[in-house]
């Protein structure tokens, strides 16, 4: 059986994850969040068994990083960094898709 990849967050992700899921609570209740987690659930099962399944996504014309994207609650993307040589999927950073592309590409390019 092959070894879990390990996950490791940005500064900002867990604080960022934790106001959309306050947030469905607050504006769709329960059911909402329960919704959040399980589809967070799903991807992170996925990212430690297959962690280069998901498409690459385009931020701008020059691109410095590899970064991939999991789909998820229709409108919103999880942007993460996946390294081979050590195996470690780092969650970067969760896109409302439904925004103003430049704005979310300038939003990636302040992460670190």
């Amino acid at each position: 059986m092959p070894m879990a990849t390990r996950l490791t967050y940005s500064d900002t992700f867990s604080e960022e994850f934790d106001e959309y899921v306050h947030s469905a609570y607050l504006d769709f209740g329960n059911k909402a969040t329960k919704n959040w987690v399980s589809s967070y659930q799903t991807i992170v099962k996925r990212l430690k068994v297959m962690p280069e399944s998901y498409p690459y996504v385009m931020i701008g014309k020059r691109v410095f990083r590899q970064y991939r994207g999991a789909n998820f609650m229709h409108n919103f993307k999880l942007v993460y960094r996946y390294d081979a040589n050590n195996d470690v999927a780092r969650l970067i950073k969760i896109l409302d898709m439904r925004r103003n592309p430049n704005v979310l590409v300038h939003e990636i390019k302040l992460i670190k």
